[in-house]
């Protein structure tokens, strides 16, 4: 029966036969490899295998009990590694699709799986090693763009604009969208940023949503050192400069970005999320001490109810002074 080998962590070959896994221990020169049980230490198990061109010469009896499902994980995460060093694919990505198939194996596999945060570090270790980069930029000017990084398959890049270290990525085809598209919405993200960013800012194009379909898609994606007017200004211009022409920007309720927007595109029509909105109103209700009657009280969560935005808009007024006569003091 032939073993199974793959690379470990370390980058060190690690052998798997009959539920057992085994480090490298020495070769002769008949070219007869010796492997160790991996609880040769930790256990103190005496398990040796000894191997020619793939195949088992002889096998010492174990000691410790096998565990098929610890070593299914290793070779998963192994072949995680393996593709982050040969794809670009995101490590998330690439995580979840090496790691769905353990699931439906039953609960004994599914404690030995590692969470993604406890392996993405070295994940992107591995990556950066591999690609020549021999540390993680401290700061957003020591980031290194390189040509080929920015190429696509087609060869064409993705990279409008790197100026004060505002870097803009949109690619050939979402650059046209940009340009035909008047109906647009953006957002800013700060959990998922690189840390050497305040934040990443997205476009979303409408590219003909209907009243039974949503139809909007993502087409620009940029990495701003902070929140100012003039970072969102000179973004805004760079996008201008693109052949950018809006007519519509649906946004959150960050004053800085609806300032910067209407500085470059005086006659553009700004509207408010509605989800940014209702999160406004929920950290109203919750500072000014209403959370707890809000869960309990039914009439407090009636007139609290978030749904103003979705009445016709010559509504308005009077569901507002509707609300007004029917609130409750306490």
């Amino acid at each position: 029966m032939s073993i199974e080998i793959f690379e470990t962590k370390k980058n060190k070959p690690s052998a798997v036969y009959s539920g057992y896994q085994y480090r490298k221990f020495r070769s002769n020169i008949e070219n007869i490899i010796t492997w160790l049980c991996i609880n040769e230490r930790s256990e103190k198990c005496k398990g040796i295998l000894k191997t020619k061109d793939n195949c088992v010469v002889s096998e010492m009896t174990h000691s410790c009990k096998p565990n098929e499902a610890k070593i299914d994980v290793k070779k998963q995460v192994a072949n995680i590694r393996r593709r982050v060093c040969e794809t670009d694919l995101s490590v998330s990505k690439i995580y979840q699709e090496e790691i769905f198939s353990l699931f439906q194996r039953g609960y004994e596999i599914m404690t030995e799986i590692p969470t993604l945060s406890s392996i993405k570090s070295s994940l992107h270790k591995t990556r950066r090693r591999v690609q020549g980069i021999s540390s993680e930029a401290s700061t957003a000017a020591d980031i290194v763009l390189s040509s080929e990084l920015l190429k696509l398959s087609d060869n064409s890049t993705f990279l409008l604009a790197d100026t004060n270290r505002i870097i803009v990525f949109v690619t050939q085809k979402c650059k046209d969208i940009l340009q035909k598209s008047k109906k647009f919405y953006s957002d800013g993200t700060f959990k998922s940023c690189p840390k050497q960013f305040l934040q990443i800012y997205s476009l979303h194009a409408d590219i003909g949503s209907s009243l039974e379909e949503v139809n909007i898609i993502p087409i620009v994606f940029a990495l701003l050192p902070n929140k100012t007017q003039a970072t969102y200004v000179k973004l805004f211009t760079i996008l201008k400069e693109a052949n950018w022409s809006p007519e519509c920007l649906t946004m959150d309720f960050e004053v800085a970005a609806i300032m910067g927007a209407k500085i470059v595109f005086p006659a553009l029509e700004i509207k408010g999320c509605n989800f940014h909105f209702n999160q406004c109103l929920w950290r109203q209700v919750q500072s000014i001490g209403l959370a707890d009657a809000y869960k309990c009280n039914t009439e407090i969560r009636l007139s609290i109810r978030m749904c103003a935005a979705f009445l016709p808009e010559e509504d308005i007024d009077d569901a507002w002074i509707k609300i007004q006569e029917d609130r409750i003091f306490f």
